[in-house]
């Protein structure tokens, strides 16, 4: 099987539901720097769903206990995602999937670059 794998959790009979397992090695750094924004004050994840899902015709999909479960989470998975660093090292976690650019370079029209 690859990575991605599916199966059917059960226990509970005909009220059976899908669980999503991911086997992967790493976090890629776009992800991984997405998901530390929206761990920041100023693009709060909840903040940004609370707002997505308000123009939804079916508001409110999520409840604020929701809503606040969605930060916690994300504080669960950075901080996991911080230990595997820390034990296995960033180059064994993080996987580089982009390049940040550098700030003092631009580039000028017709060649002048600085």
């Amino acid at each position: 099987m690859d990575r991605h794998h599916y199966e059917i959790f059960t226990k509970f009979g005909d009220d059976g539901f899908l669980l999503h397992l991911d086997n992967a090695r790493g976090i890629k750094r776009s992800t991984l720097f997405r998901l530390k924004l929206l761990a920041q004050a100023e693009y709060r994840l909840s903040d940004v769903m609370r707002e997505s899902l308000s123009r939804d015709p079916l508001t409110p999909v999520l409840t604020e206990d929701h809503l606040q479960a969605l930060d916690r989470r994300l504080g669960h998975v950075l901080r996991t995602v911080g230990k595997c660093v820390k034990k296995l090292g960033e180059a064994q976690v993080v996987i580089t999937d982009f390049v940040e650019s550098s700030r003092g370079t631009t580039r000028q029209p017709g060649g002048n670059n600085r």
